[in-house]
């Protein structure tokens, strides 16, 4: 394990046994996620998303394999040992899950009170700290009932964060909330991340959550880490094939069709501003069908995908690739069927 790793999982295999037999939840599972990092995990439903998160902290135990935590291999902890390893891995959830009976600031002491290392004053001292850093220091009094789904997300990440976590674990976070509250939220998360340092890891099946804050991103599909990279480079040039599924959807294509030949153009925010497809058809004197387009913002650059129809005729065809390589953008043959 390196000085800037502080989770490394190895060959990680987990299966679970019910009257079907054995079901293959994930397996051979490797992921080094650095300090300080916003780390996303992303695939589709029943892929193994919250399973992997669950085996980081041992809350699942794998049924092979290591995670090594900070250090320390966590299947050759004891139990308390295990207890005071997930103090340093605090957790936030879909459903927010806060105790309906306690009040906000109530629900931030509660990790501490079960940590049993905190007086009085240090309590109420560090929820107060932790109400101002989630911006809800009014609501100390509220109850989980008198909150917006936004508030109670906000008062869990605050409590989770109570004992002074290394990493916090974020198991589809985001997914329950409305757009302008999920952005929020997550703008919140990269806030904490600059702020105290601590380390992100985020499991989604949005790629917009991943592109908004996440330094890089492990792609999950059928219990199989199946591509890692920075989240600039895996958006641009997706390898997997479930990869080029959340970055470019299907079912955005055109009726009419002009040819069989397409193309996915990246805009990586190296080329100049200019309407590169205008130009390109007024030069090569060839119009081309847009399939699909996307634009994001990417650590503060403007990077982006078109999926463009070629025209059947062949030297039209020559035109166009000549012009993208005089222009040094990067593009890739795609299938026409992925897009209509």
């Amino acid at each position: 394990m390196t000085e800037r790793e502080i989770i490394r999982i190895e060959d990680l295999s987990k299966s679970f046994y019910g009257k079907q037999g054995e079901v293959v939840a994930l397996e051979k599972i490797d992921l080094s996620i650095r300090k300080g990092e916003i780390f996303g995990v992303i695939g589709l439903s029943g892929a193994g998303k919250s399973t992997l998160v669950r085996c980081i902290n041992f809350l699942e135990r794998p049924t092979q394999g290591r995670v090594i935590f900070d250090g320390k291999d966590l299947s050759q902890l004891n139990e308390a040992e295990l207890r005071l390893a997930r103090r340093s891995m605090g957790m936030i959830f879909q459903g927010f899950f806060l105790f309906a009976q306690r009040t906000a600031f109530r629900n931030i002491c509660f990790p501490m009170e079960i940590a049993g290392v905190y007086d009085k004053q240090q309590m109420q001292e560090r929820a107060m700290e932790l109400l101002d850093l989630v911006g809800l220091r009014e609501k100390a009094n509220a109850y989980p009932s008198q909150l917006s789904g936004g508030q109670q997300q906000r008062i869990a990440i605050a409590r989770a964060l109570a004992t002074n976590p290394k990493v916090l674990l974020c198991d589809e976070a985001t997914s329950a909330l409305d757009p302008t509250t999920t952005q929020s939220i997550l703008s919140l998360l990269q806030d904490i991340n600059q702020q105290i340092g601590v380390t992100i890891i985020i499991i989604t099946h949005e790629m917009r959550v991943i592109e908004q804050v996440c330094h890089r991103v492990a792609v999950i599909d059928q219990s199989h880490i199946v591509e890692v990279g920075e989240v600039k480079d895996v958006f641009l040039r997706p390898q997997s094939q479930i990869a080029k599924q959340l970055i470019l959807p299907r079912g955005e294509g055109v009726e009419q069709v002009t040819g069989e030949r397409c193309l996915r153009i990246v805009f990586d925010g190296s080329t100049p501003a200019e309407p590169i497809i205008s130009n390109m058809t007024l030069s090569c004197q060839a119009a081309v069908n847009i399939l699909f387009a996307d634009t994001k913002n990417i650590a503060g650059n403007a990077v982006g995908h078109m999926v463009v129809q070629l025209p059947e005729d062949e030297t039209a065809q020559a035109r166009i690739l000549a012009y993208l390589d005089g222009k040094k953008l990067y593009y890739k043959e795609e299938r026409l069927h992925d897009y209509v």
